[in-house]
């Protein structure tokens, strides 16, 4: 016997979301490849002779710029495939007595009277 009761109703992340999260994933790790791909081509034809700070033609301080914003680039695409990938699998289970929350590697089980508070998010 469940010690939450019948189930009364089970919650699941929209598919779209998920889509769009690996979505997001890809463009933003593809832009992030991009960047790092110029700032090392630009660096490799010029034998990495560049000066600091100029005005006109390549230098380093653009060299770290667009690898920074890539390697940020990267790791923003790099989590959003891993939260999305890790959406697939959370399921939510409403109860009678409470409502259980599973995920790839979890499982809680949430009893009212163990609730204080619920507050309703609406983005």
């Amino acid at each position: 016997m469940n010690p939450l009761g019948e189930k009364v109703e089970s919650f699941r992340p929209m598919l779209g979301n998920v889509i769009a999260g690996f979505i997001l994933g890809l463009l933003a790790g593809g832009a992030g490849i991009a960047a790092l791909a110029f700032a090392v081509s630009t660096g490799v034809k010029h034998d990495f002779d560049m000066p600091f700070q100029d005005d006109n033609g390549p230098n380093w301080l653009g060299f770290i710029l667009f690898a920074f914003i890539g390697v940020i680039f990267l790791g923003v695409g790099i989590g959003f495939t891993l939260y999305s990938r890790g959406l697939i699998s959370v399921k939510v289970d409403l109860h009678e007595n409470g409502l259980r929350i599973r995920g790839r590697r979890s499982l809680v089980d949430v009893k009212w009277s163990e609730v204080a508070k619920i507050q309703e998010v609406t983005i």
